[in-house]
Protein backbone atom coordinates (compact mmCIF):
# COMPACT_ATOMS: atom_id res chain seq x y z
CA UNK A 1 0.00 0.00 0.00
CA UNK A 2 1.46 3.36 -0.75
CA UNK A 3 0.81 6.58 0.54
CA UNK A 4 0.98 9.70 -1.40
CA UNK A 5 0.89 13.10 0.72
CA UNK A 6 1.11 16.34 -1.71
CA UNK A 7 0.75 19.61 -0.49
CA UNK A 8 0.29 23.01 -2.28
CA UNK A 9 0.86 26.58 -1.11
CA UNK A 10 0.97 29.99 -2.84
CA UNK A 11 1.12 33.63 -1.59
CA UNK A 12 -0.27 36.55 -3.81
CA UNK A 13 1.69 39.12 -5.56
CA UNK A 14 2.42 42.53 -3.54
CA UNK A 15 1.03 45.96 -4.45
CA UNK A 16 4.38 48.20 -5.06
CA UNK A 17 3.22 50.30 -1.78
CA UNK A 18 4.86 47.07 -0.11
CA UNK A 19 8.12 46.51 1.27
CA UNK A 20 10.44 43.37 -0.25
CA UNK A 21 11.46 42.26 2.61
CA UNK A 22 7.70 41.89 3.35
CA UNK A 23 7.45 39.49 0.81
CA UNK A 24 10.74 37.76 1.41
CA UNK A 25 9.57 37.11 5.06
CA UNK A 26 5.94 36.20 3.39
CA UNK A 27 7.71 33.35 1.10
CA UNK A 28 10.07 31.82 4.01
CA UNK A 29 6.77 31.99 6.01
CA UNK A 30 5.06 30.23 3.34
CA UNK A 31 7.72 27.57 3.04
CA UNK A 32 7.91 26.99 7.21
CA UNK A 33 4.42 26.77 6.97
CA UNK A 34 4.45 24.09 3.93
CA UNK A 35 6.95 22.29 5.60
CA UNK A 36 5.03 21.88 8.82
CA UNK A 37 1.91 21.00 7.42
CA UNK A 38 3.54 18.21 5.39
CA UNK A 39 5.38 17.33 8.37
CA UNK A 40 1.83 16.78 10.47
CA UNK A 41 0.38 15.51 7.76
CA UNK A 42 2.62 12.69 7.19
CA UNK A 43 2.90 12.09 10.66
CA UNK A 44 -0.77 11.75 11.06
CA UNK A 45 -0.90 9.32 7.97
CA UNK A 46 2.44 7.25 8.91
CA UNK A 47 2.42 7.24 12.61
CA UNK A 48 -0.32 4.24 12.90
CA UNK A 49 1.74 2.37 10.40
CA UNK A 50 4.82 3.32 11.86
CA UNK A 51 3.32 1.46 15.36
CA UNK A 52 3.18 -1.67 14.04
CA UNK A 53 6.51 -1.70 11.68
CA UNK A 54 9.79 -1.73 12.36
CA UNK A 55 10.84 1.47 10.59
CA UNK A 56 8.78 3.15 7.98
CA UNK A 57 10.07 5.69 5.22
CA UNK A 58 8.20 7.46 2.70
CA UNK A 59 9.99 9.65 -0.21
CA UNK A 60 8.60 12.05 -2.80
CA UNK A 61 9.66 14.29 -5.45
CA UNK A 62 7.51 16.89 -7.31
CA UNK A 63 7.52 20.42 -8.97
CA UNK A 64 5.04 22.87 -8.90
CA UNK A 65 4.68 26.46 -10.97
CA UNK A 66 5.93 29.29 -8.82
CA UNK A 67 4.88 33.51 -9.91
CA UNK A 68 5.44 36.12 -7.46
CA UNK A 69 6.85 39.62 -7.25
CA UNK A 70 10.47 40.38 -5.67
CA UNK A 71 11.59 44.05 -5.28
CA UNK A 72 15.65 43.71 -6.25
CA UNK A 73 17.06 46.27 -3.88
CA UNK A 74 20.34 45.70 -5.96
CA UNK A 75 18.91 47.43 -9.14
CA UNK A 76 16.22 49.11 -7.48
CA UNK A 77 13.58 47.85 -9.30
CA UNK A 78 10.04 45.31 -9.07
CA UNK A 79 10.97 41.89 -10.75
CA UNK A 80 8.04 39.27 -12.10
CA UNK A 81 8.87 35.94 -11.07
CA UNK A 82 8.15 32.55 -12.05
CA UNK A 83 8.92 29.11 -13.20
CA UNK A 84 9.84 25.79 -11.29
CA UNK A 85 10.05 24.99 -7.49
CA UNK A 86 11.53 21.07 -7.10
CA UNK A 87 11.28 19.30 -4.30
CA UNK A 88 12.33 16.58 -2.64
CA UNK A 89 10.72 15.22 0.30
CA UNK A 90 11.79 12.37 3.16
CA UNK A 91 10.12 11.00 6.04
CA UNK A 92 11.43 8.25 8.17
CA UNK A 93 9.33 7.18 11.54
CA UNK A 94 10.92 4.43 14.13
CA UNK A 95 9.00 3.70 17.33
CA UNK A 96 8.33 7.35 18.62
CA UNK A 97 10.83 9.16 16.76
CA UNK A 98 10.08 10.94 13.56
CA UNK A 99 12.75 12.43 10.68
CA UNK A 100 11.97 14.88 8.02
CA UNK A 101 14.18 16.30 5.11
CA UNK A 102 12.71 18.75 2.26
CA UNK A 103 15.21 20.44 0.08
CA UNK A 104 13.90 22.79 -2.58
CA UNK A 105 15.40 24.14 -5.87
CA UNK A 106 14.20 26.23 -8.24
CA UNK A 107 14.84 25.50 -11.66
CA UNK A 108 14.31 27.74 -14.47
CA UNK A 109 13.33 30.45 -12.64
CA UNK A 110 13.27 33.53 -14.30
CA UNK A 111 12.76 37.37 -13.75
CA UNK A 112 11.30 40.37 -15.93
CA UNK A 113 12.94 43.51 -14.45
CA UNK A 114 9.57 45.83 -14.89
CA UNK A 115 11.37 48.75 -15.11
CA UNK A 116 14.61 47.94 -16.93
CA UNK A 117 13.47 44.71 -18.91
CA UNK A 118 17.06 42.97 -17.45
CA UNK A 119 16.28 39.28 -17.57
CA UNK A 120 17.18 37.47 -14.13
CA UNK A 121 18.29 33.87 -13.35
CA UNK A 122 16.81 32.69 -9.51
CA UNK A 123 19.37 30.16 -8.46
CA UNK A 124 19.33 28.35 -4.56
CA UNK A 125 18.48 25.64 -2.43
CA UNK A 126 16.26 25.56 0.62
CA UNK A 127 16.32 22.96 3.20
CA UNK A 128 14.55 22.27 6.03
CA UNK A 129 14.79 19.13 8.24
CA UNK A 130 12.26 18.09 11.56
CA UNK A 131 13.54 15.59 14.17
CA UNK A 132 11.59 14.51 17.12
CA UNK A 133 12.07 12.25 20.18
CA UNK A 134 13.17 12.38 22.78
CA UNK A 135 13.64 16.23 22.72
CA UNK A 136 12.93 18.08 19.04
CA UNK A 137 15.31 19.90 16.47
CA UNK A 138 14.51 22.08 13.53
CA UNK A 139 16.79 23.29 11.06
CA UNK A 140 15.82 25.42 8.42
CA UNK A 141 18.32 27.01 5.33
CA UNK A 142 17.75 29.39 2.36
CA UNK A 143 19.87 30.50 0.15
CA UNK A 144 18.54 32.28 -3.22
CA UNK A 145 20.12 34.36 -5.57
CA UNK A 146 18.92 36.38 -8.36
CA UNK A 147 21.42 37.12 -10.99
CA UNK A 148 21.25 39.66 -13.86
CA UNK A 149 23.42 41.00 -16.26
CA UNK A 150 26.03 44.31 -14.30
CA UNK A 151 28.21 45.01 -11.22
CA UNK A 152 26.55 44.68 -8.31
CA UNK A 153 23.01 43.80 -9.30
CA UNK A 154 23.19 39.97 -8.11
CA UNK A 155 20.34 39.94 -5.17
CA UNK A 156 21.71 37.44 -2.60
CA UNK A 157 19.43 35.97 0.16
CA UNK A 158 20.54 33.75 3.44
CA UNK A 159 18.33 32.96 5.70
CA UNK A 160 18.98 30.13 8.50
CA UNK A 161 17.10 28.99 11.57
CA UNK A 162 17.84 26.34 14.14
CA UNK A 163 16.08 25.55 17.15
CA UNK A 164 16.64 22.62 19.75
CA UNK A 165 14.53 21.51 22.49
CA UNK A 166 15.81 18.54 24.54
CA UNK A 167 13.68 15.80 25.82
CA UNK A 168 13.20 17.82 29.02
CA UNK A 169 11.30 20.76 27.14
CA UNK A 170 14.38 23.23 27.63
CA UNK A 171 15.29 25.36 24.25
CA UNK A 172 18.98 24.60 24.09
CA UNK A 173 19.43 26.35 21.25
CA UNK A 174 17.96 28.88 18.79
CA UNK A 175 19.45 30.41 15.74
CA UNK A 176 17.89 33.07 13.21
CA UNK A 177 19.82 34.69 10.73
CA UNK A 178 18.90 36.81 7.69
CA UNK A 179 20.96 38.36 5.17
CA UNK A 180 21.46 40.00 1.83
CA UNK A 181 23.59 41.32 -0.40
CA UNK A 182 24.21 42.70 -3.70
CA UNK A 183 27.45 41.21 -5.58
Amino acid sequence: MGVVLKTKCSIGSPSTAIHSRFWEYARVTRNVICFLVSILTALTVLAPAAARAEALTYGNSESFPITFYLYDWCSNEWVYVSGTLHANYHVTINGNSYHVEVEDNPQGVTGLGLNSGRTYHGTGVTRYSFDSGPGLTISYVDNFRFITAGPDNNYMVHFNFHLTINANGTVTSVVDNYTWSCK
